[in-house]
């Protein structure tokens, strides 16, 4: 049922092999996937073919104020470099989406690698939401990494506040596959996340009854519609679980060591990866406890038929909550050979996912959605103190 690959690659003036996975429900879906993700990864490093400056903020029109990066920090937990007025810094030429202007983005809001954060190699963190996607079309590229934020930004806000997701219908599509999951000894749940853009959010979790896999895994996906939202987050939960499962095998980590892995700058897999043993599984229970009453509206759908339409449809939902939304073209060469784009996706504001106890509890986002919906928030009552599993 599930196609499972693995793709590595490597930049000629790199050492080390850069090996990704990739999964689907055919063959060629997990191959691309795979291939997909070893480009992006590449292309997050290769920051030296990109023609970066340097220089200072200088409050000029067409920067990125580096402070819309750093909204939410909790200064008690930082442990990292935080950018300064006085310092220097590298900058990505990029493009401001809903009306073609052209600007300078701080690379390290681009880049993981502290190379490409300063001219002196400082590693600086930026706390916002990035969605990065491979594609053959850059439109649709840039399409995949604002899904990507949306669905992060919704997760971490139901998260944080302890949210539980609402119990929606699923299509015969979706329902088929989450039968034969169930069928291999899985409790399989989805449930929608809300969020103030009414774009279709999803999340899956598949909890193990066997005892041989990982305890509990999650996917999440946002699509124009809840049926492919549903499906891709089922699909994404099933991955979850095998690689984890896998790591679990291999690693022979134990829970305490997991869990202390959490008091660093874990990886986000990290998190994920914590949620394969039981003991952990309790803590995320409340994803799924809504009451029956409750519900959730999404935005009327695109016309798929028209050219760029969901595009479109996508930047008007940002829109509605006045989000500002930038792309930046990072294609590694290798990659613009095959005729793919590589693009990375900033949404100013939109939460990121945590990272250990790298949090953004003090993010205006974590109330204003809040109220837009009319739901309790953690400033009230406390946000949640326990790590995330989200993959």
């Amino acid at each position: 049922m599930l196609h499972a690959v693995t793709a590595s690659v490597r930049d000629i003036s790199q050492q080390k092999e850069i090996v990704a996975a990739g999964g689907g429900l055919t063959k060629n879906r997990a191959f691309f996937a795979a291939i997909g993700e070893a480009l992006e990864r590449l292309s997050l490093r290769q920051h030296h073919y990109l023609g970066l400056t340097a220089g200072r903020y200088t409050g000029k029109d067409c920067e990125l104020d580096p402070n819309l990066l750093l909204q939410g920090i909790d200064e008690l937990t930082f442990p990292l470099v935080r950018w300064h007025e006085e310092m220097e810094i590298l900058w990505h030429h990029g493009t401001e989406l809903a009306c073609g202007k052209l600007c300078l983005i701080p690379a390290f809001s681009l880049f993981p690698n502290a190379a490409a954060h300063t001219p002196d190699g400082k590693l600086l963190y930026a706390n916002t939401s990035t969605g990065t996607a491979t594609s053959r079309e850059k439109n649709a590229a840039i399409l995949s990494g604002i899904y990507e934020v949306i669905e992060r930004d919704a997760f971490v806000v139901h998260w944080e506040n302890r949210w539980a997701g609402i119990k929606k219908p699923l299509d015969s599509k979706s329902i088929a596959l989450l039968r034969q999951i169930e069928s291999r000894g899985f409790d399989v749940s989805v449930v929608a996340l809300s969020t103030d853009t009414g774009v279709p959010v999803a999340l899956a979790a598949i909890a193990d009854k066997t005892g041989y896999q990982a305890a509990i895994s999650f996917g999440a996906a946002a699509r124009a519609t809840w049926e492919e939202a549903s499906f891709r987050a089922l699909e994404e939960a099933l991955l979850t679980s095998f690689w984890i499962s896998t790591r679990l095998y291999v690693d022979g980590t134990s829970y305490k060591e997991a869990q202390d892995r959490m008091t660093l700058l874990p990886e986000p897999s990290d998190h994920a990866y914590l949620y394969g043993f039981p003991q952990a599984t309790e803590k995320c229970r409340f994803l799924f406890e809504a009451p029956k009453e409750d519900d959730v509206r999404f935005a009327n759908p695109p016309d798929k038929s028209v050219s760029n339409a969901e595009l479109e449809w996508a930047l008007e939902r940002l829109g509605s909550v006045r989000a500002i939304c930038i792309y930046a073209d990072i294609t590694h060469p290798s990659a613009a050979a095959l005729g793919l784009y590589v693009i990375r996706v900033v949404i100013p504001g939109f939460l990121p996912l945590t990272r250990g106890n790298v949090r953004s509890i003090l993010n205006p986002r974590l109330v204003t959605i809040a109220d837009a919906l009319g739901r309790a928030h953690g400033k009230d009552f406390g946000f949640n103190p326990d790590p995330h599993p989200f993959p």
